[in-house]
């Protein structure tokens, strides 16, 4: 069972980095909401067959609920995060993605009043010196990083993604565990209705289906090898979650950093590379420990 959801975490980091590496290069012609859109759209038409083995006697209305609060808060934050890899580098922002086990922790303490340990308190503290290490720069002031986490638009709209995403995983794993639900029905019911939030956003605020056929046009094999990256690395996730905590799932997944900072390094001739794998290694290390003692 251990080695179960470990491979099914890791698999999907591979993925997920496949996934922010193909996203990079659509992003390079094409703009943040036609691409979310036109992904999310080949992301439902993907997940679409998954409605032929849901075993539809077990689907409840809490269920669909659940799908379809997800899928608005995670259409919020998938947005966000494609803002942000945008304008910055692929390998400084999906490090940064590494800061949603804290927050987790942080959300708990908070919301449900759950105290924290020694060692959680480290791994957030480690959590924090890593993404402050991977924000510092030569020339920069000591308050430079945290300044440029608050104040800079790709790199605020990590931190609000970062929000949102744990937000929508411990929804999922309330969903999973409390209510029985099966990850493909769940992926299926979201990916179909991120699907038509993006499509109605996209319709009200720019040029709807024709802003959509466009991007496919330019940059539709991207999207196309996004699409299915993205739509694995999830379902794999979601494996993952109905098996483990999932903390120790997301952590897992997030050493796609490494991957990512490695690629990007030789596809998009990222500098720093070295001190971004020692700043990603911190982030990971941080999460790992608050996983470990959830």
């Amino acid at each position: 069972m251990l080695m179960t959801w470990f491979l099914y975490a890791f698999l999907s980091a591979l993925l997920a980095s496949g996934s922010a590496l193909t996203a990079k290069k659509a992003l390079l012609k094409e703009h943040a909401m036609t691409f979310a859109a036109s992904l999310a759209l080949l992301n439902a038409i993907i997940s679409g067959p998954f409605l032929f083995f849901i075993d539809y006697a077990r689907l409840r209305p809490t269920h669909i609920a659940a799908a379809l609060v997800t899928s608005v808060i995670g259409a919020a934050a998938f947005l966000l995060i494609t803002k942000a890899i945008r304008h910055m580098d692929v390998g400084e922002a999906s490090p940064l993605l590494g800061l949603e086990p804290a927050v987790v922790a942080i959300l708990a303490l908070v919301l449900l009043g759950e105290m924290l340990s020694f060692l959680q308190i480290t791994g957030i503290l480690l959590v924090v010196l890593g993404s402050y290490a991977l924000e510092r720069h030569d020339g920069n002031s000591l308050w430079e990083p945290l300044r440029e986490l608050v104040r800079k638009g790709p790199h605020r709209n990590i931190c609000y993604a970062v929000v949102l995403y744990a937000i929508t995983g411990i929804i999922e794993r309330f969903a999973f565990t409390r209510l029985d639900l099966e990850p493909k029905a769940y992926l299926a019911f979201v990916q179909i209705f991120m699907a038509i939030n993006f499509v109605v956003a996209i319709s009200i605020f720019y040029g709807g289906i024709g802003d959509m056929r466009k991007s496919l046009s330019i940059s539709g094999w991207w999207i196309l090898l996004a699409s299915l990256f993205t739509v694995l690395h999830r379902l794999l996730q979601l494996e993952a979650v109905r098996i483990a905590y999932v903390g120790l799932v997301i952590t897992v997944k997030r050493t796609s950093a490494f991957f990512t900072i490695i690629a990007a390094g030789k596809f998009f001739h990222e500098d720093h590379l070295r001190a971004k794998l020692i700043s990603s290694a911190l982030i990971v290390s941080g999460g790992m420990l608050l996983a470990l003692t959830a």
